[in-house]
């Protein structure tokens, strides 16, 4: 696949709107080139119009595993006016413009472009590639989250991911622990209060008893900074004289590397139990909806330092170091198979913004990127 042909792609599924669903369609644009090239493919429905694909690229000799990932979904358009239509692929002065075209329709595309160029080389000669293309990202990482829950997810020795890292190597992110909070009471006249339970009163009782359990700044990783805790969302009550019986909240937790999330969820869990313990009248309900883990790879790991030594050959500027600010399906991959040398680079740095867009010639580029880590990956591992 040459470039010519790789930017076509790119701009036939950016037409596609897979906001936030329809990223069959996405794989309907991908597979059968994958299956041309001659790798194997196969489908997993995940909820209707929401495909996820996996291909391999097999040497047929026993060998290492490089995982490729990425997702197919988008984030919705937004309020704010565009100058270029969110799903017409527009290229203007060098600029390809486009929901996803950052996040991240542009890496995915670009890995299965290097991926199609190797299978070209007859490369790898020993071990294979995998390719897994997700759904439902941008809402918490369900859809990998679905192949981990089914054991689907192929396991790996190192995985590349192409979310948009404006071309550097960033090796960490932190973890996401999503709670989502109600309590239950008893509604009463605004006037005779004690006659009912206020639920949005034991509500703010949780929320103070969480926020003097958990600590974040206790929680420290010298390159990803400090744990957060922040409560983002709560709602209550229906009219100003009738008790609410029912009440809202979630609260949105950032881990770092080191924090274990079971024994997070169980201290969450003793927190409810002490509440009930204390008060009669007390009902509460604590759901993680979303659960992705932390992720940090060693500066020293081959898989780095290859991404790093090959960028000088492959891109207009060197690349250097990050860590990603958001969670990636990374995290699924590691609750499926703890302690995988990761890395994560994409072209671009405008995801979710309005005329998201990615530059034609950093999309080339992280072909060439893409390719010359795997092969040389493969070659030490040979």
């Amino acid at each position: 696949m040459n470039n010519e042909q790789a930017l076509q792609l790119l701009q036939d599924v950016l037409k596609v709107n897979s906001t936030n669903g329809n990223e069959t369609a996405v794989a309907d644009l991908i597979e059968p080139i994958l299956q041309e090239a001659g790798l194997e493919t196969k489908r997993y429905s995940y909820k209707k119009d929401r495909t996820q694909l996996i291909a391999t690229l097999d040497s047929g000799v026993e060998g290492p595993t490089l995982g490729l990932t990425g997702h197919m979904d988008v984030v919705p358009i937004g309020d704010n006016p565009w100058e270029h239509e969110p799903f017409a692929a527009e290229i203007e002065n060098g600029v390809i413009y486009g929901r996803g075209a950052c996040d991240m329709k542009g890496g995915l595309i670009a890995l299965v472009a290097a991926a199609l160029r190797l299978k070209a080389e007859n490369l790898p000669k020993k071990g294979k590639i995998i390719l897994v293309f997700t759904a439902d990202e941008e809402m918490g990482g369900k859809g990998a989250k679905d192949l981990v829950d089914q054991d689907l997810l192929p396991y790996v020795d190192a995985l590349i991911c192409a979310e948009p890292t404006n071309l550097q190597v960033a090796r960490a992110h932190k973890g996401v622990f999503w709670l989502s909070l109600e309590t239950q009471g008893r509604t009463a006249h605004g006037s005779t209060p004690k006659k009912g339970v206020n639920a949005v009163e034991k509500m703010i009782k949780w929320l103070d008893r969480i926020a003097q359990t958990y600590h974040a700044d206790d929680h420290e990783d010298d390159l990803l900074g400090k744990s957060t805790m922040s409560f983002n969302q709560i709602s209550g009550g229906s009219v100003v004289n009738v008790v609410p019986d029912r009440a809202q909240a979630q609260v949105d937790i950032r881990t770092v590397p080191g924090q274990d999330h079971p024994e997070l969820y169980a201290s969450f869990e003793q927190i409810i139990k002490d509440l009930e313990a204390e008060d009669p009248d007390f009902k509460g309900e604590m759901d993680l909806f979303t659960n992705l883990y932390p992720l940090r790879t060693d500066d020293q790991d081959p898989l780095v330092q290859i991404a790093l030594e090959t960028s000088k050959e492959t891109l207009d500027q060197a690349a250097g170091l990050a860590a990603f600010s958001g969670g990636t399906d990374c995290a699924e991959f590691i609750r499926h198979q703890a302690g995988i040398p990761t890395i994560i680079i994409g072209p671009g740095q405008s995801l979710h913004e309005p005329d998201e867009h990615i530059t034609v010639s950093e999309f080339y580029q992280s072909i060439a990127w893409y390719q010359a880590i795997i092969r040389q990956w493969f070659e030490q591992k040979d």
